[in-house]
């Protein structure tokens, strides 16, 4: 009995090494990959700078700095160079927005009409009253609008509630163009809507909030919604496809594309991420683990289509939630896989860095599948 005991603890003993030594081995050549293929990548499209980071818990396991951040003067990319990360601002928003549901000024399953006094939404075939707040947050409340242009000058931006109206000619007003809460359909507009309405609930400019309730609590001193001249100055160039320099682009609808960040900010989040899905109740840094665990659940309205949680995206092969962001010269994506606290950033300053990022993506993905595959679960 004794014998058949220790060959049973010594088998499970071996079993746990084995599986722990072939997730480091996929780990390992997971970085070996980026450091031979993405540099190839960049040179075949043209991109001229890229960040790339692998996240474990609370360590960063591999880190890179491809190329440059200004070709011009062979400036490299640093863990302090500022990067557009376009539709990530989502991210972020969302975060802000359930600060606020957790302090109980807003109602996450309320209707977005309460809290809209500057604007409301055009008349239309369908109830705008069923346009809640969770629905914003997981482009299921049936609104038009998917992206944004950005402008060169800052003068000519429209403010936000001509934005939200379609005032200036090359915007879509904002509308209800499909049943609210039955399907997914991604709209950059709805996050908008989120943007004015923390601006109606906190009487404060949303960049400003923001950066004060949301990205200084978490250490994200370099990243900012308001784009100024000490962010400007930290930021990378951002090239077009054919890697030529343009003009940076400004956002009215930050909400939606306008957060500036830069490599050590965005590790420091992925870290927090970790800290509060691993410690329960002892984290509530802006939000608490239940409201983050919240926002990890998918919409059911989504979940044929697009699965979405709040501010996230589901990638259900890994059990892994993401968002990619783009702007005219920007490419970038974070994922986070809550099992594995298994964590990725791709930072780009070009147009056709997707793909960089699609590569380490699909490869990060591939690799959780298998460690998933190796461990049992």
């Amino acid at each position: 009995m004794k014998v058949v005991l220790f060959n049973w603890f010594t088998f499970q003993f071996l079993y746990l090494i084995s599986t722990t030594l072939c997730a480091q081995i996929n780990i390992d050549q997971l970085a070996k990959d980026f450091d031979t293929e993405i540099p190839k990548i960049m040179k075949a499209n043209h991109v001229p700078g890229a960040f790339v980071a692998l996240i474990e818990s609370d360590q960063v396991i591999y880190q890179a700095y491809f190329g440059y951040s200004d070709l011009k003067y062979k400036l490299p990319i640093t863990n302090q160079t500022g990067f557009n990360i376009g539709s990530i601002s989502k991210v972020f928003a969302a975060w802000g927005i359930m600060r606020l549901v957790e302090k109980g000024k807003i109602g996450l399953d309320s209707a977005a009409n309460k809290y809209l006094n500057q604007w409301q939404f055009p008349e239309s075939d369908y109830d705008s009253n069923l346009i809640t707040i969770r629905s914003l947050l997981s482009h299921t409340a049936g609104l038009s609008v998917h992206g944004y242009y950005g402008w060169k000058k800052v003068k000519n931006k429209p403010t936000l509630l001509e934005s939200l109206s379609g005032t200036p000619k090359k915007y879509t007003k904002v509308a209800l163009i499909a049943e609210p809460q039955t399907k997914y359909q991604y709209s950059g507009g709805g996050y908008s809507v989120l943007q004015q309405i923390i601006e109606e609930v906190t009487g404060d400019k949303f960049e400003h909030y923001m950066d004060t309730a949301v990205l200084s609590p978490m250490g994200m001193y370099n990243s900012s919604f308001t784009i100024d001249d000490r962010i400007l100055a930290q930021s990378s160039k951002e090239y077009n496809k054919r890697g030529r320099e343009i003009q940076f682009e400004h956002f009215t609808e930050t909400a939606a594309a306008g957060l500036h960040t830069t490599p050590d900010d965005l590790i420091k989040f992925i870290k927090l991420t970790f800290s509060k899905l691993n410690s329960g109740k002892s984290d509530s840094t802006v939000i608490s683990a239940s409201t983050l665990n919240e926002m990890l659940k998918v919409v059911p309205a989504s979940e044929k289509t697009i699965p979405y949680g709040l501010g996230y995206r589901r990638q259900h092969s890994s059990n892994s939630w993401w968002h990619g962001g783009a702007n005219s010269g920007w490419w970038a994506i974070i994922g986070i896989n809550p099992q594995h606290n298994f964590g990725l950033i791709v930072l780009t300053n070009s147009f056709s860095g997707n793909k960089v990022e699609r590569f380490a993506f699909e490869a990060w993905n591939k690799r959780l599948i298998e460690i998933t595959n190796s461990q049992g679960n």
